[in-house]
């Protein structure tokens, strides 16, 4: 296979490494990047692994599966976090403005 899988794989991983730059830079704050990119790096690579050795795909068909499925656990998964964490934050900020109410509340009683 030699020059042939050289020729293959080069192009996917010029495009793999770009998409998974911009989605990192675009996804996560810039202090978590490298930890987006290494998660995302991960599942790509462990899907790979799934569909060509477990599935039994096609190599090509595999990292483009792989691609698909890696980079949408981590963004789905990056998406739900910061929910959760809005979310959390939400609702810290009414329990303090209900706690100053009633603070403000049993003053004036």
């Amino acid at each position: 296979m030699g020059h042939n899988a050289i020729s293959i794989s080069l192009p996917f991983s010029c495009v793999l490494g770009l998409l998974s730059a911009m989605t990192s830079t675009t996804m996560v704050k810039s202090k978590f990047t490298w930890v987006y990119a290494s998660v995302q790096l991960v599942l790509v690579a462990l899907f790979a692994h799934i569909f060509y050795s477990l599935v039994t795909k096609r190599a090509i068909l595999s990292i483009i599966l792989a691609t698909f499925a890696g980079f949408s656990v981590v963004m789905s998964g990056s998406s739900i976090i910061a929910e959760i964490l809005r979310w959390r934050r939400t609702w810290h900020q009414q329990q303090q403005q209900q706690q100053l109410q009633n603070q403000h509340n049993s003053n004036h009683t």
